[in-house]
């Protein structure tokens, strides 16, 4: 079982969640998109978050990872796909934020059905290309975390460089839309919503 703590942070206001195990020991950071000080406000006394976790590569996900990192001693993942995505950050941070920011360096890469295990509480890594060649999202038994993927009512957007339009809803119909209706959908902007929601009125992506 995981606690799941969450804060709005950076220019974009992204999600950015804590989650914890049931015993408050140990815990993951997913999507560090700005604002550290927020983002490490989350941790209980005594919880020692192990890893960052990104579900892609765009700054407004990645702008707290160095700071973070650098205070508590985290490593930093994500799916191999996006460094090409991290690596276009400079431009990015410059167009939106009128500064060039240089992308976290990642300590390891995600894989398709890898399994993040922090005290015996696992999550799973679902890879849905689209938004980004390395989005991913991630899933424990009636819980996900969407990143830019899937949104309630809407999905990510692909008008931007490297992604795909047909590659994110055959993401969203052939590896989201197949978990269980009841899945609560945490996504990486705006507000929660359910899978089974998202199948009935969500008009970018019918089953």
């Amino acid at each position: 079982m995981w606690r799941i703590y969450q804060v709005t942070v950076g220019p974009l206001q992204s999600n950015s969640y804590l989650l914890a195990t049931s015993t408050g020991r140990e815990a993951i950071i997913i999507d560090a998109g700005g604002d550290p000080q927020r983002i490490i406000g989350m941790i209980r006394p005594g919880m020692v978050p192990k890893k960052i976790i990104a579900t892609h590569g765009h700054f407004d996900h990645v702008l707290a990872v160095d700071e973070i990192r650098e205070t508590l001693g985290v490593e930093f993942y994500i799916h191999e796909a996006d460094q090409a995505v991290l690596d276009l950050m400079p431009e990015s941070t410059e167009r939106f934020l009128g500064e060039r920011i240089s992308p976290p360096r990642p300590d390891g890469y995600l894989h398709d059905n890898d399994e993040i295990t922090v005290e015996g509480a696992r999550l799973s890594v679902i890879h849905t290309p689209g938004h980004s060649p390395g989005s991913v999202c991630l899933y424990t038994r009636g819980i996900l975390f969407s990143g830019d993927t899937l949104f309630a009512g809407t999905i990510g957007r692909t008008d931007i460089p490297l992604a795909d339009p047909v590659k994110i809803i055959l993401s969203i119909k052939e590896m989201l839309y197949t978990l269980p209706d009841e899945t609560v959908v945490h996504p990486g902007h705006g507000e929660q919503t359910t899978i089974l929601r998202e199948k009935r009125s969500n008009p970018y992506v019918r089953p």
